[in-house]
């Protein structure tokens, strides 16, 4: 599933290709990823206008209008951007069969939103502020001071892998940067919230900033990671690449988790 660093790199790719150019018309090849408007009034509200900046939160990517509304972005587990130039002769063939919303501009460019599973949504809001206050989004993970982090921690039961999970704590973390922080940090999945101290507080912070730095400098491709890091070892019968003994991996919050029993014991 798409998480921050990937958002990020659509954020950077739709603010090239998508930016300052009239939309001239709007194909709904898939009207069910459209949430919270009608097909037909989304056409003709966002025919003729343009969208002027980007900004991300979390896992959600919002384009500003001339308008002044915003139409947000979710891409689920499988979502996409891409674009292209269409000629005068070019038929509906040169999009992809996975495509749900297609943008035409007057320039003869397109951006095309896909969705290959379509668990992915488009949406229009007033503002980005109205969007994040509906769906109760916690700070975004790059913004979040370690003061926050701690705050929304040190109060829970749970164990810290499901509250990094938990986008109404920290809009943006998933399965694999939560997995990659803890091992980096030198904690178990396991230990609650309550349980940890402001110190390893700041050090989950620090690993985790400097975790998403790094994969979005690397566009999110996993193959280019530091061979250290976690990720490349993180399958069953994955080897800790640190110590080398065998990782350990189990359901946390229904998801499965990995971890290294040597170098994140559980206090």
């Amino acid at each position: 599933m798409p998480e921050l660093p990937e958002v990020e790199t659509f954020r950077k790719f739709f603010e090239q290709h998508g930016l300052n150019q009239e939309i001239s018309a709007i194909s709904i090849c898939d009207a069910t990823v459209l949430r919270n408007i009608v097909p037909e009034n989304f056409d003709q509200l966002l025919t003729g206008l343009h969208f002027t900046s980007t900004h991300r939160h979390g896992k959600y990517l919002f384009a500003s209008l001339s308008s002044q509304e915003v139409v947000m972005f979710h891409f689920g587990m499988t979502g996409d951007l891409h674009s292209g130039e269409l000629s005068p002769n070019d038929s509906n063939s040169v999009f992809h069969p996975h495509d749900r919303i297609i943008f035409h501009f007057s320039s003869q460019q397109y951006l095309a939103y896909s969705s290959q599973r379509k668990f992915g949504r488009v949406e229009l809001w007033p503002s980005i502020q109205e969007c994040i206050a509906k769906r109760k989004l916690g700070e975004d993970a790059l913004e979040i001071t370690p003061e926050a982090l701690f705050a929304a921690t040190k109060s829970s039961i749970r164990p810290i892998k499901t509250l990094l999970l938990d986008q109404k704590k920290i809009a943006g973390v998933g399965n694999l940067y939560a997995d990659e922080t803890l091992f980096q940090s030198g904690i178990h999945p396991l230990t609650k919230g309550s349980q940890l101290s402001s110190t390893q507080c700041l050090t989950i912070h620090q690993r985790l900033q400097e975790i998403l730095h790094i994969a979005i400098g690397d566009k999110a491709y996993y193959g280019k990671f530091p061979h250290e890091f976690f990720i490349q070892a993180r399958k069953p019968q994955g080897q800790c690449p640190q110590c080398n003994s065998l990782l350990g991996h189990q359901k946390i919050g229904q998801r499965t988790t990995y971890f290294c029993p040597q170098c994140q014991p559980m206090k």
